[in-house]
């Protein structure tokens, strides 16, 4: 959901005028992905067999050498980098009506934590199925990659 409002905000606005509030979602995803990456859950092969008590990382605070910090920033930058394309994909799969009265929600009150609100959303502009626009989101995302 994080992502959404940061990718939501780039597609319908251009990159040059996200929100504060989208940029503070994005420093709390970058946040999660370095926890989740220093604490060897998504990567364990970066970190071998390391015990890992709760409220520590794998990397510690002073005890990692250089090149294994360099290394989990690269994986953690490398996901962000997917997820956010992969988010800003289906986004714009989202047909422009759907996608302007969830801004418009947003604005209104600043999130939507409601799944069902947003289903409903979608379905009064037209949207059928979440998988047909993920699938669309797929496709899209697949020809921009052929194309680079």
């Amino acid at each position: 959901m994080m992502m959404g409002g940061r990718a939501a905000e780039e597609a319908e606005f251009g990159k040059e005028n996200i929100s504060t509030g989208a940029s503070n979602d994005w420093e709390k995803v970058n946040k999660l992905m370095k926890n989740a990456v220093e604490t060897a859950v998504l990567y364990p092969e970066l970190f071998g067999q390391v015990a890992i008590l709760p409220g520590q990382n794998a990397l510690g605070d002073s005890d990692a050498s250089p090149e294994l910090r360099a290394k989990s920033e690269q994986v953690r930058n490398q996901l962000l980098s997917y997820l956010y394309q992969v988010t800003l994909a289906f986004v714009n799969a989202i047909p422009p009506e759907a996608r302007q009265k969830i801004l418009e929600t947003i604005e209104e009150r600043e999130t939507i934590n409601d799944p069902n609100e947003i289903r409903q959303l979608f379905e009064t502009s037209g949207v059928k199925s979440w998988k047909a626009l993920w699938q669309q989101a797929q496709a899209t995302r697949g020809k921009a990659q052929q194309g680079s």
